[in-house]
């Protein structure tokens, strides 16, 4: 062998690795530039900016509890501008739905329901023109948004832009453990959020609780409701909005709760963040409606008998400058208010989600013993370091 030409390390070189390249934030702009602008209503989709383009909204309840009827119902009154559980469209959408549980004769069944929802001929009409279902079942993870992305574009292409899409259900679509959070992640932030920004549309998922026969939420508070959905919590940090169902009674009754964002649901819910439906009572209909008095009055009975919190009034036993220990607070607005102490708890919990109450250190008397001091309440921000970390 030639000595020249021989190189005893050529078996050993590598391959050079191709790194992708470098990410970029897109510009940014002074907090001033965002107080002068106006707020671009074009933007919202459904309520008060309870959903605009861009952004993503998942609906969460146990199986079997009719959300694939919810979300054909949703999208045949929002593709005519109707209002669909109280909440309403800034105009008549179009909607793209792509499901994976229901097969033919199930998307017909529930799609009849358009012959019990008393729509007049112009608003037909508008749903065979804005309305779109995709039976999907063997796309997930990265194909699944590839596809989307492509049906997407055609759509657009076609000067037939979706406002809104619905993906039934999300734990199929994702094609990996919703508790895993890397994969939550990278489908929800880096390949749906590209999406929302690049086709100016809105997304909502419906999702599965955990097994129910492990949960207890009669203690449930608002922001409980909001993780009550399977898997990983960065879904709900991810969600501009989330809307809870829970099944009151075996007669079908059903609490829809507006766990985030729910001030902005709209007028409708008369500033409430609960309304109650039911499944039609008519034999062989697929389809919710509206709560009766009764039916409410029935599912709520042991309800109305315990005692809830004012949160006025217990702002005002609140001690205005000087904290007190939470323990002294507490007992006192029991006793004051007559109370019980879960929800006296639960009342001061959600005045400090509020910040209208703030947790404050008491100094420790006797420095000494190596104690910094006492978690205490009051009503004024004492800026302290630990200010908001102790929430319990």
């Amino acid at each position: 062998m030639d000595e020249k030409t021989y190189d005893p390390f050529a078996s050993a070189k590598l391959i050079p690795i191709q790194l992708p390249p470098i990410q970029k934030f897109k510009p940014g702009q002074s907090l001033l530039w965002f107080a002068q602008q106006q707020i671009n209503d074009a933007q919202t989709l459904l309520g008060i900016r309870y959903l605009c383009r861009g952004g993503g909204m998942f609906i969460v309840a146990p199986s079997g509890m009719g959300k694939s009827t919810l979300a054909l119902q949703m999208a045949i009154l929002w593709c005519c501008g109707l209002a669909a559980f109280d909440i309403k469209p800034r105009k008549a959408l179009r909607i793209l739905i792509i499901q994976a549980e229901d097969d033919q004769g199930d998307c017909t069944e529930m799609a009849a329901m358009i012959g019990h929802l008393e729509l007049s001929e112009r608003e037909k009409a508008l749903v065979a023109e804005n309305s779109e279902l995709i039976r999907c079942n063997n796309l997930v993870g990265y194909q699944f948004i590839q596809a989307l992305r492509d049906r997407l574009s055609a759509a657009k292409n076609a000067n037939k832009a979706f406002d809104l899409v619905i993906i039934n259900p999300y734990g199929v679509y994702l094609g990996a453990d919703v508790k895993d959070t890397a994969a939550c992640t990278r489908f929800l932030n880096e390949w749906i959020n590209p999406l929302l920004s690049d086709f100016e549309l809105g997304a909502i998922l419906i999702h599965h609780t955990a097994k129910t026969n492990f949960q207890n939420t009669a203690k449930y508070s608002l922001w409980d409701w909001a993780y009550h959905g399977a898997g990983a919590a960065c879904i709900t940090n991810w969600a501009r909005a989330i809307l809870a169902i829970k099944p009151e009674n075996e007669e079908m009754l059903f609490r829809f709760i507006a766990a985030k964002r729910g001030k902005r649901i709209g007028g409708e819910w008369e500033d409430c963040f609960e309304r109650y439906f039911s499944w039609s009572p008519i034999a062989g209909v697929l389809c919710w409606v509206q709560a009766t008095a009764d039916q409410i009055a029935k599912a709520t009975a042991s309800k109305s008998r315990e005692k809830f919190a004012d949160l006025a009034k217990v702002f005002d036993c609140v001690p205005l400058l000087d904290p007190e220990i939470r323990a002294t607070v507490e007992t006192n607005i029991r006793q004051k208010l007559g109370l019980g102490k879960h929800a006296v708890h639960d009342a001061i919990n959600q005045l400090l989600v509020e910040r209208r109450i703030f947790l404050r250190t008491i100094p420790n008397p006797e420095p000494g013993n190596g104690r910094r001091g006492f978690s205490g309440l009051c009503r004024t921000d004492g800026n302290d370091e630990n200010n908001g970390e102790n929430l319990p």
